[in-house]
């Protein structure tokens, strides 16, 4: 299946460029991570991927593009001295997009694999099979999508649907139609902007439960310096219930280098008219905790990064609130690091260090590290 696939993406690409235009790449990667829990055995996982990259206009005008990128990794897992492996192969990228100038405005049009993020990036963040279209005008901004999870890989592929048994490096997901249109107005009163959106996901598969979603995005200036974000979503499963998503955040810029933010987010839980809220890709409230899953939460937060030409440090801290219940309680901090330095133009080191400190009655402290390294080719 991967020779065939990459056959005919060469073979499309050979006939619709000319040599002089095109552009690859790749990148070599090793992540290894160790997570350490209370009263449990410490487990390691070492993922291996090696990345290909391929760009090239189709026709003369430069309008039309295409954009593709495969993926292999192996991952090998480490608990307690027993060792597994597994690997997974994917497409992440295989993208036709078309800019159209008409007038005053542009429509783009995107056709293939791509990456298709929500208003609020809380309901659907990931790659999906399908068509936008997007009507680009100074004051107002259209845009549309309709797509097909169904033939992604399952294994590499974040949706709360359950994972298949892994027997092969591809394994097709659950089968969701995503719909989406959107209304955006980039420039309101006082440079603020406002965007509005309609999200329906088409159960095709055994569960039979169509998902639906209304989101609204308010962001802006409140100084020169100081910027603000406020996203919202009401959904529900088959019109039957409500739950609700809702995400403040505040931005400080003191200069070039160095943001500060600060907000707050909120995820239904049992209470009053919502129901405990869930998207359709997973989302964590908190990386390190043992129960991560943005459903039934009150999280505030609030993080530093600071960056220069070669290098971007961050930390930040959170503290979990569950309210899945009526029952509203503290179930602890979270502390999280990340490093990332450009050693040379094609060599990157990364780290990334989170401990989650549990204040409940489990006591459940918990440790996560990872080590990156990718070079570029």
């Amino acid at each position: 299946m991967k020779k065939i696939s990459l056959s005919i993406l060469t073979a499309l690409c050979i006939f619709c460029a000319p040599l002089s235009a095109y552009e690859w790449g790749g990148l070599l990667s090793n992540d290894l991570g160790v997570v350490a829990a209370k009263d449990t055995d410490t487990s390691i996982m070492d993922t291996i991927g090696i990345s290909a990259w391929y760009n090239a206009p189709l026709g003369s005008d430069g309008s039309c593009y295409l954009s593709s990128e495969a993926t292999f990794k192996y991952n090998i897992f480490s608990v307690a001295g027993e060792n597994s492996g597994s690997g997974l192969f994917d497409v992440d990228l295989l993208k036709i997009s078309k800019d159209i100038e008409n007038g005053d405005g542009k429509i783009s049009i995107n056709a293939g694999r791509f990456s298709v993020v929500d208003s609020t990036a809380a309901v659907f963040s990931q790659n999906s099979d399908g068509v936008s279209v997007k009507y680009i005008l100074p004051q107002i901004q259209v845009a549309g999508y309709v797509g097909y999870t169904g033939l992604l890989n399952a294994l590499n592929t974040s949706m709360y649907a359950a994972l298949p048994d892994q027997k092969d490096i591809y394994s097709l997901a659950y089968p969701y139609l995503p719909v989406s249109l959107s209304l955006d107005f980039p420039v309101l009163l006082g440079n603020q902007s406002l965007g509005l959106q309609l999200n329906g996901f088409i159960d095709c598969g055994d569960y039979k439960t169509n998902l639906y979603y209304a989101n609204a995005v308010l962001s802006g200036p409140i100084t020169n310096s100081v910027y603000y974000n406020l996203a919202t979503s009401f959904g529900s499963a088959d019109f039957d219930n409500l739950m609700n998503y809702t995400n403040l955040t505040v931005y400080a810029f003191p200069n070039e280098a160095l943001t500060i933010s600060g907000g707050v987010e909120y995820a239904s839980g049992d209470q009053g008219p919502f129901d405990p809220f869930y998207g359709v890709s997973a989302k964590t409230a908190a990386s390190a905790s043992v129960s991560p899953i943005l459903s039934g939460v009150i999280l505030p937060k609030a993080g530093v990064t600071y960056t220069t030409a070669d290098m971007c440090f961050d930390v930040g801290a959170k503290y979990l609130v569950s309210c899945l219940t009526s029952d509203i309680k503290g179930v602890g901090a979270e502390l999280d690091a990340g490093f990332v330095y450009n050693i040379f133009s094609d060599l990157q080191l990364g780290l990334n260090v989170s401990k989650f400190i549990d204040t409940s009655d489990s006591n459940t402290d918990n440790f996560m590290a990872t080590l990156n390294l990718a070079l570029a080719f």
